[in-house]
């Protein structure tokens, strides 16, 4: 299972990363909303675990783009 995981703080990616990992999930983490826009232009998930207060592009922002592309 492809989990995507959004913060801007580096420190939370790597926790939930490591522990996704351990679990068996294949985490993806990108630390800005703008980032993982670009991954899901062309990429899907399986799930998304998002930061909502993010600089330049919020979570939610990011949701309602996914959700307008129908992803």
């Amino acid at each position: 299972m492809k989990i995507v995981i959004i913060d801007d703080e580096t420190d939370i990616c790597f926790i939930l990363a490591f522990e996704l990992k351990l679990k068996g999930f294949s985490p993806i983490t990108f630390h800005s909303a703008l980032e993982a826009k670009k991954y899901f232009e062309t990429d899907t998930a399986d799930a998304v675990i998002c930061d909502f207060q993010m600089p330049k592009m919020s979570g939610l922002e990011l949701f309602n783009w996914l959700q307008s592309r129908g992803v």
